[in-house]
């Protein structure tokens, strides 16, 4: 059996009005899972967007028991002349990252780090990660197929570039 972890950011949100001088937030993301990185295309002059950009790896069964690193930035680009722009997103005011350091832990089946979560089948029912995979190895694959977190919402709570996001975290079960 295999696994992928999938994040997906529903929503962003620039609290900080002077992210941008003279128009809206050009914002994008930058996301770590494990080894794999990826970074999205930018939502031009918009400070709040429903971009429900999707990141995800997938993981053997052999890493089951192994905590997965998870890294979330948000950037608003500039011209060419400027760099880019870190948002905070951190929910941390003594932080001294502007990311968002997350870990999944499957065997668990919860999200810590700088914020936490917990794992739900589809129907609303919290379970661990080896009850999951306990779950699949005695036929039940059907009823576990999709698990995912609540929706998190977090703020930035450290400079004057802050912005607010939304996200998911999703596993889903396969068999090799």
């Amino acid at each position: 059996m295999k696994y992928s972890v999938e994040v997906e950011i529903e929503e962003v949100r620039a609290i900080s009005s002077n992210i941008d001088l003279t128009t809206q937030a050009d914002m994008y993301a930058k996301i770590k899972i494990g080894d794999d990185e990826s970074t999205t295309g930018h939502k031009e002059n918009d400070d709040h967007v429903y971009p429900h950009w999707k990141f995800h790896v997938n993981v053997p069964e052999s890493n089951f028991a192994d905590r997965i690193p998870i890294r979330l930035q948000l950037w608003d680009q500039d011209p060419w002349t400027d760099p880019d722009d870190q948002l905070d997103i951190n929910p941390s005011a003594d932080a001294k990252s502007r990311e968002l350091r997350l870990e999944f832990d499957p065997h668990a089946g919860n999200i810590v780090g700088d914020v936490a979560g917990r794992l739900f089948l589809t129907d609303g029912t919290q379970v661990s990660g080896s009850e999951l995979h306990r779950m699949h190895n005695h036929g039940y694959y059907n009823d576990i197929e999709n698990w995912a977190t609540n929706r998190i919402h977090l703020r930035g709570a450290g400079d004057s570039d802050r912005a607010e996001l939304w996200y998911i975290v999703r596993v889903e079960l396969y068999p090799e």
